[in-house]
C-alpha cells in the first residue's frame, strides 16, 4: 500500500506568493485607473504635433479628422456635422492647459474613464481606456467658441478663409465622379453646401454692419 505525503510549503514561500499576488492586483488597478489619463495625453500630444491622421486611431468612430491642407483641418462629430478651422485653433482648444480634470464617479472608475472639460468651447474630451470621444454641449456655442470673436475685421477675415476652404473642398468633390444620391458622401456634400451658405451669410452681415468711415474734405 502506497502512502502519499503532502509537502507543506515553507512559510516564507507562501508569504512571497501572497505578496506577489497582491502586488500584481494593485499594479493592475493602478494601470486601470490611470489608463484614460495616458490615453488623453498621447492623443493631445499628437494634436500638438499636428498628427491628426494618427490621432484618428484614438477616436471613437464615426468622429474623425480630415486633413484638407497644411493649415486647415476639418473635424466631423457624426458624419453629418463638420467644423473646419485652422490647425492652430484645434491645437489651442485641445491642449492640456485648456482642459480641466472632471471629478470621477464610481462608474468612471469601473469603466476606466476620465473626462476633461473645456468651458470656453463648451465641450468635453472623454478618454475611456484606449479611445477618445468628444462630447459637445451645444453646437452653436461650440462653433462660436472655436472661432475667436475678436474685432469685426478679424472675424470677417476668418470667415473669408473658412469660405475659401469650403469652396476648395466642394470644387475638388465636383471634379470627381458624382456620389450616388442618398449616399453618405452625397449627404456630406449637401451639409457642406449648407454650412458654406451660412458662412457666406455671416460674412455678408458683417460687411453690412461694419462702421462707415468718412473722409475729411
Amino acid at each position: 500500500m502506497v502512502s502519499m505525503t503532502i509537502m507543506k510549503l515553507p512559510r516564507w514561500v507562501m508569504l512571497t506568493l501572497i505578496t506577489l499576488m497582491v502586488a500584481a492586483v494593485a499594479a493592475s488597478l493602478v494601470l486601470w485607473v490611470t489608463w484614460p489619463d495616458h490615453t488623453a495625453r498621447r492623443f493631445l500630444r499628437l494634436i500638438a504635433d499636428g498628427r491628426f491622421d494618427d490621432a484618428n486611431n484614438y477616436m471613437e468612430q464615426p468622429a474623425h479628422w480630415l486633413r484638407r491642407s497644411e493649415d486647415w483641418v476639418t473635424f466631423t462629430v457624426d458624419g453629418n456635422r463638420f467644423f473646419s478651422e485652422k490647425v492652430e485653433v484645434w491645437q489651442s482648444w485641445l491642449s492640456e492647459s485648456e482642459l480641466l480634470f472632471q471629478p470621477r464617479s464610481l462608474e468612471d472608475f469601473a469603466l476606466s474613464r476620465r473626462k476633461f472639460k473645456n468651458t470656453d468651447v463648451k465641450s468635453t474630451l472623454v478618454a475611456e481606456r484606449g479611445f477618445v470621444s468628444l462630447e459637445i454641449d451645444d453646437y452653436a456655442e461650440f462653433r462660436k467658441g472655436l472661432v475667436s470673436a475678436g474685432s469685426s475685421a478679424q472675424r470677417a477675415q476668418q470667415l473669408k478663409l473658412t469660405i475659401q476652404h469650403f469652396q476648395q473642398l466642394l470644387s475638388q468633390a465636383q471634379a470627381g465622379p458624382a456620389p450616388p444620391a442618398g449616399s453618405a458622401e452625397a449627404t456630406r456634400f449637401e451639409k457642406m453646401k449648407t454650412q458654406l451658405k451660412q458662412y457666406e451669410g455671416q460674412l455678408a452681415n458683417l460687411e453690412r454692419d461694419k462702421p462707415k468711415t468718412s473722409r475729411a474734405k
